[in-house]
């Protein structure tokens, strides 16, 4: 019984590790969006997580920072 239930749990976690990221992620929509060439470029960075927004805004005219 404990074995069949280790076997489960872990075909359950190697199921889940098999998803795409892109099921979980989560879409946000910036207010001040630029409209021109760096939109593209700008959408993928949020969608990879490499660019974050502060208050609904990400702010394209400012000057980076790092974490």
């Amino acid at each position: 019984m404990f074995k069949k239930f280790i076997a489960i749990a872990l075909s359950f976690i190697m199921f889940l590790t098999f998803m795409p990221l892109d099921a979980f992620a989560q879409t946000t929509n910036f207010s001040d969006m630029p409209e021109d060439w760096s939109t593209q470029a700008l959408e993928n960075a949020v969608k990879n997580g490499l660019l974050n927004g502060a208050d609904g805004k990400i702010m394209p005219k400012e000057n980076l920072t790092r974490a």
